[in-house]
C-alpha cells in the first residue's frame, strides 16, 4: 500500500477516534455540570454537549491531522508502530500543551492517550496477521 493511501487510512481512523473521544468528554462535562446543581433545560444541556464538542474537535484536530497521524504512517510504514510507540505519538502534544495551560494540557494528554491508542488498535490487528502472530 502507498505511503498516501495509508496516511488516508490512518487519518479517517485517527479523525473518527476523536469523535467518539470528544463525545466522551463532552458527555462528560456535561454530566459533571448537571450534578453540579445547576438545573438546565434539555435544550440548555444539549447546546452546553454541542459546545464542549465543537471545542473539543477544534482544539485536537490540527494536531491530529499535521502530526499523530503522519507520524504514526511513518511508524507503520517502516514496522516500528507499537502501543508504546503510539502511547508516545498521542502523549507529545498533550506535553507541548501541558506546558503553556495545564487544564487544557491535561485534556489534551488525556485525548492524544485515547485517540492514538484508538488508532493503533485498529491497525494493530491487521500487523498481528501480516506477522502471523496469535
Amino acid at each position: 500500500m502507498s505511503y498516501l493511501r495509508k496516511l488516508f487510512n490512518v487519518e479517517i481512523t485517527a479523525l473518527s477516534a476523536l469523535v467518539i473521544c470528544a463525545s466522551i468528554f463532552a458527555g462528560y462535562g456535561v454530566i459533571s455540570g448537571l450534578f453540579s446543581g445547576m438545573p438546565a433545560s434539555f435544550s440548555e444541556t444539549a447546546r452546553d454537549f454541542l459546545a464542549l464538542f465543537a471545542v473539543f474537535l477544534v482544539f485536537a484536530f490540527l494536531p491530529v491531522v499535521f502530526f499523530g497521524a503522519p507520524v504514526y504512517t511513518l511508524l507503520l510504514r517502516y514496522g516500528l508502530a507499537s502501543w508504546w510507540s503510539a502511547l508516545g505519538v498521542g502523549i507529545l502534544p498533550g506535553m507541548v500543551f501541558l506546558y503553556y495551560e495545564e487544564i487544557l494540557g491535561v485534556y489534551a494528554l488525556a485525548t492524544g492517550i485515547v485517540v492514538s491508542l484508538l488508532t493503533h488498535a485498529r491497525f494493530h490487528s491487521n500487523l498481528a496477521l501480516k506477522r502471523n502472530v496469535p
